[in-house]
């Protein structure tokens, strides 16, 4: 279910951290850590999730994720806070989305920059109709980037658009936006978003 609606959470799930740590580690303790570099809160941001949290008198409450995750290792949680659930539509067959990010190995690697992207494709059109982005580990936690989005947005489902997008993602951060390409091209377990952009059309 998650490869069909929210391909973009693939991608950290299956290569943030060692094995060991995947095997123990949860998206929720991702999110309540609050690193700036936690992958899957970029990838959460991208798809618009919600987060339900259940504290000791036993009241769950629901708020989007950036209420939750405020800063580095700061969150709004309270100490008998736990997070339960995270919840996002499940976006139809004409959304894709993808993850990539550049670390200093491929691998058990804290991300410099990580990138999220949602996107809905109008068919008859072949163009980007509805555009969400997210950048990660480049600031103090997961935001959406909403002047790449409004670049992106009604532009074709190719590879110029895909570069386009990595060099956003780079400009003034001191990015190579060729090695964030590189990635996106490469990203077997999260899908390319070149790919599934050429796909879309």
């Amino acid at each position: 279910m998650i490869r069909e609606y929210a391909l973009c959470q693939v991608w950290p799930r299956h290569r943030s951290g060692s094995t060991q740590i995947r095997n123990a580690g949860t998206i929720g303790g991702n999110a309540a850590n609050a690193s700036p570099c936690a992958d899957g809160v970029t990838a959460l941001t991208a798809l618009g999730a919600e987060v339900t949290t259940l504290d000791g008198t036993g009241t769950l409450r629901t708020r989007p994720i950036h209420e939750v995750v405020l800063g580095p290792n700061c969150t709004d949680l309270a100490h008998d806070e736990a997070i339960v659930e995270f919840t996002f539509p499940a976006y139809g067959p004409d959304y894709r989305s993808a993850f990539a990010k550049i670390g200093s190995r491929t691998t058990v690697s804290v991300a410099r920059v990580s990138a999220a992207l949602r996107v809905r494709i109008d068919a008859e059109a072949g163009v980007l109709s509805e555009v969400y982005a997210a950048l990660g580990a480049v600031g103090d936690t997961a935001f959406r980037a909403t002047r790449l989005e409004q670049v992106l947005a009604g532009r074709p489902a190719n590879e110029e658009t895909a570069r386009i997008f990595a060099e956003g993602c780079g400009s003034g951060r001191g990015i190579n936006s060729e090695s964030l390409l590189a990635s996106l091209q490469t990203s077997r377990r999260g899908g390319s978003c070149v790919r599934r952009l050429e796909y879309a059309c």
